[in-house]
């Protein structure tokens, strides 16, 4: 009986995190899911706390990075209230590692990423179509190809969710899912489960479009390269997958930007415009319609941001005055157009710098080059494609600034360990 009980709970374990992950979309859900998961672990202390977690503590500190960071630089917040906003963000970095982690072995990693692709691609489905019956002005309009700058981001502030983020997590489960594609290929041809992997990867990369975000789509195409190059599959077999992807992708592109032409706009004039006029945005005619989402503005941003962090190197200047900050340094440095519309860092690195100095600093590379740890140790794939995701990712954001991104790292970066202890525990 007491056998029976402890494998009910370790069930549990698993659905609740399979629930957290897939309602990471949803801020509120995902929040509840933490509280209950954590009453729950409380509740069942006995059978569930394990002691060997100091045998894993090097690997769960890692984890907690964002929120020792927090914690250590406290006394350096100007306001104590936003300080403590702040590290509420990080909570989860604290919980998961020490909830999910000393129970590895009843973990099974590449089992829940499937389930959690599926419930992933359900909930997207399910708010698409809400979206076109509630906001039905909104959808019409889109679909006229009006205002389409706006179709991404106003599709996922309906969902609660930033759309860079978004199209981060769609992202990788593309790769995921063309990876699992690829391998049911290599073994059995076409069959069912192998054309509905594949017609499951183009739902995803549907809404990747859908979202628009360019990084996110770099991103995919960096990793589905690495994933057919580490492939060891048949030449032929190899070449076919090749062929059918492309054929199959460009043909879906071309019907989305004949629909869509923005897209091409988007990708090269409002990307590359005005490349001399870094630090110079003012000088930009119209910058809000030339420069607001492009390159330029970016790398402005990241001269300035490592600027403040350069003038505070040894101890930033707090969690919550960070963006206060930078904005002050807009306006010093008379660069109107930043100070009128306040942009954060857009650079995780540059945000922990600016945060909590050069410490924050090496934090931020340890946290963020974790995956690439836990890759090569297991020799596993969809590791590194999960790092490179990430990575690039917060080159060009600062996604451990918001909630979803802390609960989404903290999550799988949990879940990986696991996979990483039950392939060490195998050898």
């Amino acid at each position: 009986m007491i056998n029976l009980l402890k494998e009910k709970n370790y069930q549990k374990l698993n659905f609740f995190i399979l629930l957290l992950a897939s309602l990471i979309l949803l801020r509120k859900a995902a929040t509840i899911v933490i509280i209950v998961f954590f009453i729950f672990s409380l509740i069942n202390y006995k059978d569930y706390y394990n002691k060997d977690i100091k045998k894993y503590l090097k690997l769960a500190l890692i984890i907690n990075i964002p929120i020792l960071l927090e914690c250590i630089f406290f006394w350096n917040n100007d306001s104590a209230f936003l300080g403590m906003k702040s590290l509420e963000k990080s909570v989860a970095c604290l919980l998961l590692p020490y909830l999910i982690i000393p129970h590895f072995e009843y973990i099974d990693t590449f089992k829940i990423l499937k389930k959690y692709s599926i419930y992933t691609a359900f909930i997207l489905i399910i708010s698409l179509i809400s979206f076109a019956f509630f906001e039905h002005s909104y959808f019409m309009k889109y679909l006229n190809g009006i205002h389409l700058w706006q179709m991404g981001y106003t599709f996922s502030d309906y969902i609660g969710i930033h759309a860079p983020a978004l199209n981060m997590y769609i992202s990788f489960i593309c790769v995921y899912i063309l990876y699992l594609t690829i391998n049911e290929f290599s073994n059995n041809d076409f069959s069912k489960k192998a054309i509905k992997l594949f017609l499951l990867f183009l739902v995803f990369f549907f809404f990747l479009l859908v979202i628009n975000t360019r990084i996110a789509l770099l991103t995919f195409v960096l990793n589905a390269i690495v994933l057919f190059i580490y492939s060891k599959i048949a030449i032929r077999k190899k070449t076919i997958i090749v062929v059918v992807c492309l054929v199959t992708l460009c043909g879906i592109t071309k019907i989305f930007i004949d629909k869509f032409p923005y897209t091409v706009d988007k990708y090269t004039i409002h990307l590359f415009n005005d490349m001399d006029k870094v630090g110079k945005l003012d000088e930009i005619d119209n910058p809000e319609i030339y420069a607001y989402t492009s390159l330029v503005t970016r790398i402005s941003i990241w001269k300035s941001s490592y600027e403040v962090g350069k003038k505070n190197f040894l101890f930033g200047v707090g969690s919550s005055d960070a963006q206060k900050e930078l904005i002050n340094h807009y306006r010093e440095t008379d660069q109107r157009f930043l100070t009128k519309y306040g942009f954060i860092t857009h650079n995780q690195f540059l945000n922990f710098f600016i945060k909590y100095g050069i410490i924050g600093l090496i934090g931020c590379f340890i946290y963020i080059f974790y995956p690439l740890y836990l890759s090569i140790k297991t020799n596993n794939i969809i590791l590194f494609c999960f790092f490179l995701n990430f990575l690039i990712s917060n080159i060009t954001d600062d996604y451990l600034n918001k909630f979803d991104g802390l609960v989404y790292t903290a999550l799988w970066y949990s879940i990986f360990t696991c996979y990483y202890l039950n392939n060490k525990s195998k050898l």
